[in-house]
């Protein structure tokens, strides 16, 4: 498995760009509805069916990554996916519509890394080598310890804040700043801290 890497600006009022764009859903298992602004770049396991669905509307910056071919990242529509974010998927992202997430925000559904230090050792050696050689490289992602994540509609994310496998976000859940969220989050809670702890209710 190789690794391609798409650093472009893609926006639709761009021909040339819209060009690109096209070009790419064609290579690639990309559904980008035709209003919504990318500003992303993607890192895509290469020969990959891994698919990439983004709704209406939604204005994305963040950086995608997908490490397997059964990597899913869904979007819905008007969401706002601030710049410096990293969606690192192994299985599932599913981000609702309505969702805010600030910057520099990781979401990640996988542990990435074997626990054996050998094995992260054979993949430094890996990916040296290939970028010696200037070619593609990637990571062996420990995909079994993969869960899907769900972001619901109506979510505040704060800046820098990391979202870890397996959990749920319910609708319309704040997460304040620089939080790191391990387990469920239940719907219009407002959550704070390291481990995120839930400190109110938001009226809906």
């Amino acid at each position: 498995m190789f690794l391609v890497y798409l650093r472009h600006e893609l926006a639709t009022n761009n021909k040339k760009k819209k060009i690109k764009l096209n070009k790419y859903k064609k290579k690639f298992n990309f559904n980008f509805d035709k209003t919504t602004y990318l500003g992303s770049s993607f890192r895509i396991a290469g020969r990959s069916k891994a698919l990439i669905e983004i709704g209406k509307n939604s204005v994305i910056f963040a950086n995608m990554v997908c490490n397997s071919a059964n990597s899913r990242i869904f979007v819905g529509d008007r969401t706002y996916i601030n710049k410096g974010c990293l969606l690192d998927c192994s299985k599932e992202i599913f981000i609702g519509s309505d969702v805010t997430i600030g910057w520099d925000v990781t979401v990640l559904d996988s542990n990435a890394h074997s626990l054996d230090w050998k094995e992260r050792s054979n993949n430094t050696t890996k990916a040296n080598f290939a970028l010696a050689q200037n070619k593609s490289w990637a990571i062996d992602t420990d995909t079994k310890k993969a869960e899907k994540i769900t972001i619901s509609d109506k979510v505040w994310i704060g800046f820098g804040s990391s979202i870890l496998r397996g959990v749920t976000i319910g609708e319309g859940a704040v997460i304040g700043a620089q939080c790191v969220v391990r387990n469920d989050v239940t719907p219009w809670s407002i959550m704070i801290g390291n481990p995120a702890v839930k400190i109110g209710e938001i009226r809906h």
